[in-house]
């Protein structure tokens, strides 16, 4: 059985603040702009949903090493937004 993955992708163009900072504090309002790729090709017909998820810095996680040898690694744990658009 083949896994149903995407075939488009999506770009961001351009992401800024309100207030024109490149930091996003709580409560901040955000404007992003994009487009959407498949193949490497804008694809202008586009009529779906787009699920946006926004994730704080990256957090350093460590296995235990209960039985192998332990190691580190990234993770986006903590989701800032998530919402669907159209």
């Amino acid at each position: 059985m083949k896994l149903a993955l995407p075939q488009n992708e999506v770009v961001f163009d351009e992401i800024t603040t309100a207030s024109g900072s490149t930091t996003l504090t709580g409560l901040s309002e955000i404007t992003v702009k994009g487009h959407i790729e498949n193949g490497g090709i804008t694809n202008q017909t586009f009529q779906g949903n787009l699920l946006l998820s926004l994730f704080d810095e990256p957090v350093t996680q460590s296995t235990r090493g209960d039985e192998n040898t332990p190691f580190s690694y990234s993770e986006l744990s903590n989701t800032l937004y998530r919402d669907k658009h159209r």
